[in-house]
């Protein structure tokens, strides 16, 4: 199996899995929050609602994504992936840290006290590890890339979301269990609001490096440098004057490249050639060279660079 199926199926997973254990806990913390009527309970069961929407939204992105090139668009759709992740984040941002930073407020306000159920304490332990399980999948989606330049957007965003819930489960279970233990309420009220940080925060994150995407990042400096040793490499090629790696979609990316020919070779040969036979088949032969020598900067950056999908080349 390739190295690019290995990546779909690892998404795949991660996906499926982050959905079926969003499913169970969203349904186990709400129940936990209708005994309670704990703020950081409740903060935690609107935050598993969206987060069970969340990688619906992703997977819509990440299918739509690999659609087949057409006439509307040429170039494909892998671009989607990036819009639908950062609607998720959207969602997440304004739903999500909403919706708890208003019920924390709320109890802070009126001075809601939550009913005293350790057994609820016990459903947020469960769903410690089960965000923990969600949290190993969809890093190892990621194969190692650095979270901070990864192109895999549909697994950063899993990654975030997972990471996120974790930690929001720790609040939650802090805020909850300081009221159990102390029988104050403003506890459980100051964790639920930390929670509602917590969201905003990782969705501004990931809303921001969804924007850059969209409109056109470059490749990491690895595949730039790779890519310009290969030009620099290839035969009849003096000195590359510009070369740009731009990410197109998750595992897709696109290369313009301007080079400058060997001209004194050029020259030689066409004296050479125009000596041996007329101008006019001299000038025919150094304009199929340099059209050889396009074709050969294309092949070898198509062959030498995973996940380019298309070359540009200028010569001059």
């Amino acid at each position: 199996m390739s190295a690019g199926c290995h990546h779909h199926h690892h998404t795949e997973k991660a996906l499926s899995v982050t959905l079926a254990i969003n499913v169970l806990l969203t349904a186990l913390k709400w129940t936990a929050f209708v005994f309670t009527r704990s703020s950081s309970l409740f903060a935690e069961a609107v935050h598993s609602t969206f987060d069970t929407m969340n990688p619906l939204v992703l997977w819509l992105g990440y299918s739509r994504s690999r659609r087949p090139r057409c006439e509307q668009h040429p170039q494909g759709h892998s671009r989607e992936a990036f819009f639908w992740s950062l609607m998720a984040a959207i969602m997440m941002l304004t739903f999500g840290a909403g919706f708890t930073a208003y019920r924390g407020v709320q109890a802070l306000v009126f001075g809601y006290v939550p009913e005293m159920h350790w057994w609820a304490a016990a459903i947020m332990a469960v769903a410690l590890v089960g965000e923990g399980i969600s949290l190993l999948l969809s890093r190892r989606a990621l194969k190692g890339d650095d979270i901070h330049r990864t192109k895999n957007t549909t697994a950063l965003a899993l990654v975030f979301e997972n990471s996120v819930d974790m930690l929001g489960v720790t609040l939650a279970l802090a805020g909850y269990g300081l009221f159990l233990l102390t029988g104050q309420a403003v506890w459980d009220a100051i964790f639920s609001l930390a929670i509602a940080c917590l969201l905003a925060g990782s969705s501004v994150f990931l809303i921001r490096r969804n924007l850059s995407l969209i409109t056109g990042e470059t490749a990491s400096e690895d595949v730039c440098a790779a890519a310009e040793d290969i030009v620099r490499r290839t035969p009849g090629v003096m000195r590359v004057a510009r070369l740009v790696v731009t990410m197109s979609g998750p595992e897709e990316m696109r290369c313009s490249v301007s080079v400058v020919l060997d001209a004194p070779g050029l020259a030689d040969e066409f004296r050479t050639k125009a000596y041996e036979q007329t101008t006019d088949e001299a000038v025919y032969w150094t304009m199929i060279r340099v059209a050889r020598t396009r074709n050969d900067i294309k092949e070898r950056l198509l062959a030498g660079v995973p996940g380019l999908v298309s070359v540009n080349v200028e010569c001059s």
